[in-house]
This record gives structure tokens, C-alpha cells and sequence, in this order.
């Protein structure tokens, strides 16, 4: 779990990150959540409240009060205040007083945006992100899956990728009922398929559900998701988190977006040159179609 939180939490409070991902080993399963919870939501726990905490987290209250316990504070004030002033060391003096003419809101957003992208590069240079792109890579078929506000995002993501490989293929629950995993098998090399699912809040019912479904059928799963999604490492270790939260009217896809295109790329990296002639014949079929 440390090497999944690590790089995020750290750059917002080292200090509280590493108490936090110390303190696991010794939390019950429904502890540990609450903990997972916090790590990738550091950055906004001024706002949260223990009763948000375990709504999110999905747990009691009353665990949300024994994790705080075991760990040393009384309460999420407690936390509030150490968190307050780490915040305050590693930032300094924090923004300057915004110019005539420049809200600073605005400058508060851009700088989360940011963060957030940098986020993904620290993600994408992990050892995780390099065994996940294999995964994808050699997989026998991929399937991307993707809900609600983000299901335009995921569609667009199987057609890139699929100019990077063969086998990709966009899969929607309600549309298709899953006809498509009527047969799954391993093929004659013993390569399965995987799923990539993408989902953010509030994440689909059936998100959950197709997890299960993949692990049965024993398909590779990864899942690009949000901060806020506390269950993704219950059915994976490809877990790429991806902060949406930036201060904006609707949640920031920003950095959804470059985890997405950083996979493309990472996937075509693995087989430059099928890569590339893929690429080539795709665009030969453009010019014949004469769209452009």
C-alpha cells in the first residue's frame, strides 16, 4: 500500500504520510480503510468531517473514531491541526496576494491542476506503472469500460489504444449485456485478457460488480479512478489515481486525461514498430476514406 500512496501523500505531508502508512499493519480491515481514505485525501482534509470520512470510506463513525484513537489524536481536529502545520513547513508563507485583475482563485485552481498532473508523473515513473503497461501490452485482448460522465473519456481511450495494439475493444454492461465475455479463455500461449475500467464519482453500481466478474474469469484488471476511491485496491494492484478535485464548478478531468494518453503512449513504447505500423495503415485508411 505505501508504494501505491506514497509519492501523493508525501508531497502534501510527509511527515503525517509516512505515520499513516506505518500505522496499517497494526489497523483491522475496516481501520485500514479509513486510513486509505485519509492518505489520498490529504489535501482536502480541512474540509472533511468525520462523518464524511466514514460515509466515503464507507465504515461507521465509530471506527472513524477508534482509527483516530489508535493513531494518537483526539479526533479529526487533531489531525486538522498537525496536518495545518506541516502543510505550513513544507509550503512556506503559501501564496502570495493575488494582482489587480488576477482572482486568486483562479491562481489556487491552476496551481491544483498542477499537483494533479504532477500526481501522474510521479505515478507513471513508479515500478507499478511499468508492470501495468506490460499487462496491458501483452494481453490478449484488452476491454475498457467506462461510466456516466467519464464514458466519452473511455471510449476515446480503447480507440487510441488501439491504434497501439490489436484487441481492444470499448464494452458497455447496458448496452451489451457482456456478449462479449460469453467465451473469454486464455489463448494457445496462456495470455489472458484484461480489463482497463474507468470510473470516478459517484462510481457506477455495476463498477464493482464487473471487478468480480474479471478476477472470475481470469482477466488482469486496471483501474483509473479518482481520489476519493477507497475500494480499487480490493480487486487490484494497478490502481492509478487520478485527483479531480481542483476547485472548479465540476470536477477536473485533467489529469484523468494524461493518465489515459500516458498509458497509450507507455503501451505503444512496449512494440515500437507494431506501433508504428499500425499508425501507418491507420492513416493510409483516413487518406482512402478521403475524411480529411
Amino acid at each position: 500500500m505505501e508504494n501505491l500512496f506514497s509519492s501523493h501523500s508525501q508531497s502534501v505531508a510527509p511527515r503525517l504520510a509516512k505515520k499513516l502508512q506505518a500505522s496499517m499493519p497494526q489497523l483491522s480491515a475496516s481501520e485500514a480503510r479509513v486510513a486509505q481514505y485519509v492518505l489520498l485525501n490529504l489535501h482536502q482534509m480541512g474540509f472533511e468531517t468525520g462523518a464524511s470520512i466514514a460515509k466515503n470510506a464507507a465504515v461507521s463513525p465509530i471506527t472513524v473514531s477508534r482509527f483516530f484513537n489508535k493513531l494518537g489524536f483526539k479526533g479529526i481536529s487533531a489531525l486538522k491541526r498537525e496536518l495545518k502545520q506541516e502543510m505550513t513547513e513544507v509550503e512556506g508563507e503559501g501564496p502570495q496576494a493575488d494582482s489587480p485583475g488576477k482572482p486568486l482563485h483562479y491562481e489556487q485552481t491552476l496551481a491544483a491542476e498542477s499537483q494533479a498532473l504532477a500526481g501522474i508523473a510521479r505515478q507513471v515513473q513508479s515500478e507499478m506503472w511499468s508492470d501495468m503497461t506490460r499487462v496491458v501490452a501483452d494481453a490478449q485482448r484488452v476491454f475498457v469500460t467506462g461510466f456516466q460522465s467519464v464514458r466519452g473519456l473511455s471510449e476515446d481511450f480503447g480507440k487510441r489504444l488501439g491504434l497501439a495494439r490489436d484487441g481492444v475493444q470499448y464494452i458497455s454492461a447496458h448496452d451489451s449485456m457482456l456478449s462479449e465475455w460469453i467465451a473469454i479463455h486464455a489463448d494457445a500461449e496462456g495470455r489472458h485478457a484484461c480489463l482497463v475500467l474507468i470510473d470516478v464519482v459517484p462510481y457506477a453500481g455495476e463498477g464493482r460488480i464487473l471487478c468480480q466478474m474479471a478476477a472470475e474469469l481470469g482477466m488482469e484488471l486496471i483501474i483509473i479512478t479518482d481520489e476519493s476511491c477507497h475500494w480499487a485496491t480490493e480487486y487490484t494492484r494497478y490502481v492509478v489515481y487520478a485527483k479531480s478535485r481542483t476547485g472548479l464548478f465540476l470536477e477536473s478531468t485533467s489529469a484523468l486525461t494524461l493518465a489515459l494518453n500516458m498509458l497509450v503512449d507507455s503501451v505503444a513504447a512496449v512494440n515500437p514498430e507494431i506501433s508504428a505500423d499500425r499508425s501507418e495503415r491507420w492513416q493510409a485508411i483516413t487518406r482512402r476514406l478521403g475524411l480529411f
